[in-house]
């Protein structure tokens, strides 16, 4: 199991076919949290040309009604995208959000995933990241 988005479906289909899918978010100690928003695009609906700008950045609509006939992914990765849209919230703004994103987060996980650090050891090492604000 990883996290990823949905942006990475159609590559992932493609090289694993029905063995890869999607489900909405887990629950952990209670609650959900996944993050939308920080490299998501608007369409407004007063726009004259609403699908012109879908066509070549593929992004998917983060609303229910614009993502009800998405076809652009599989539908399995859109229900699972759109199951997690109540609990998505956009990650805090602050220094360490750019490092977290690009490498703190995946060099973290993979450490975890392979044996090399506990899970526990890579949350500290993730919250270490935003207690030097």
């Amino acid at each position: 199991m990883t996290i990823h988005h949905v942006g990475s479906s159609n590559d992932m289909v493609k090289a694993l076919g029905d063995k890869v899918s999607a489900v909405p978010v887990p629950e952990c100690g209670g609650g959900h949290w996944t993050s939308y928003g920080d490299e998501s695009l608007a369409i407004f609906s007063s726009s004259q040309v609403k699908d012109a700008p879908r066509k070549p950045v593929g992004e998917m609509t983060v609303t229910k009604s614009g993502s009800a006939n998405w076809t652009l992914h599989e539908r399995r990765f859109v229900d699972a995208t759109v199951q997690s849209l109540p609990f998505a919230h956009v990650l805090p703004q602050n220094t360490a959000t750019s490092e977290f994103v690009n490498t703190a987060w995946q060099t973290a996980m993979q450490q975890a995933l392979t044996g090399q650090i506990t899970s526990e050891q890579m949350m500290q090492q993730l919250e270490a990241l935003f207690a030097q604000q």
